[in-house]
């Protein structure tokens, strides 16, 4: 069994990171219509922003 605990992320980290690699796939989920999606994708908006203010 592989112990891949060196490649997780944290959330805030992963969030950064979404945003700035995938900004076209968050804003395709904020224009869904699947409330689930633009919840994920907004949530995803505000953590990466709030790292960039630390």
């Amino acid at each position: 069994m592989e112990n891949n605990t060196q490649n997780l992320l944290s959330f805030s980290d992963w969030a950064k990171r979404v945003s700035t690699e995938h900004p076209d796939i968050l804003k395709q989920m904020i224009k869904s219509t699947d409330v689930l999606d633009r919840v994920i994708a907004k949530r995803i908006m505000q953590i990466a922003q709030s790292c960039e203010n630390v």
